[in-house]
């Protein structure tokens, strides 16, 4: 009887040293869990205020590119001289100034040249003295 009672207090001391374990770990998972989707949030967070900035970048850059072409187009005009086809001039701004990288961009669009960048204004300067 005495062996038996003894397993039995100890079967019950086990039971509940394993219980009181398995509710640790449930805390610790669950914590981890909750910080795991605070960083995730907090992550999502920014690259959706990071794309927001590229659009926001990307359509103030279009918008630029736009107002200039129709700024040179008007000068050559007054100068008496026939400008280059719209299509011709956007094909020549995408494929001297404007660069795609994935890599670095999040949502895709493309990257620019900074306004302040040397290759900036000896492009522009290029193109407009091979008109």
């Amino acid at each position: 009887m005495c062996a038996l009672a003894y397993i039995a207090v100890d079967n019950y001391t086990n039971r509940i040293k394993v219980e009181k374990l398995n509710n640790e770990a449930t805390a610790i998972n669950l914590k981890t869990l909750q910080i795991q989707q605070q960083n995730f949030l907090a992550a999502r967070q920014k690259r959706d205020i990071q794309i927001l900035q590229e659009r926001k970048e990307h359509a103030r850059r279009t918008f630029k590119m736009g107002l200039h072409i129709a700024l040179l187009r008007k000068q050559l005009t007054e100068a008496g001289l026939a400008p280059l086809d719209i299509e011709i001039a956007v094909n020549e701004f995408e494929k001297n100034v404007k660069a795609d990288n994935s890599i670095k961009n999040v949502n895709g669009q493309a990257l620019w040249l900074e306004d302040t960048s040397r290759m900036y204004f000896f492009e522009c300067f290029m193109d407009l003295t091979n008109l």
